[in-house]
């Protein structure tokens, strides 16, 4: 790492992406975009493992309990927040 060669495309988002998370064993990342989805990947493979429509996304945070994902929260820019 270090030599700026991409190491992993993360494909899905048809709009922006307004934010991104890593997971904190960097095992996943996890992206919500103007599209108004939530995606959630695996960053060794580049698979997709989640992805759910929801609207108006600006934040995303990625929670790790013993190395698993256990929880996706997306708040959104209004008054509801996404659980996955």
């Amino acid at each position: 790492m270090g030599n700026g060669q991409q190491l992993q495309a993360f494909r899905g988002h048809t709009g922006e992406v307004y934010s991104v998370a890593l997971s904190s064993n960097g095992k996943h990342l996890t992206a919500g975009s103007r599209d108004g989805a939530v995606a959630l990947w695996d960053t060794t493979s580049g698979t997709r493992l989640r992805h759910v429509e929801h609207f108006s996304v600006f934040s995303v945070v990625l929670s790790n309990w013993n190395g698993q994902v256990r929880q996706q929260l997306a708040a959104t820019g209004g008054p509801t927040v996404l659980t996955l």
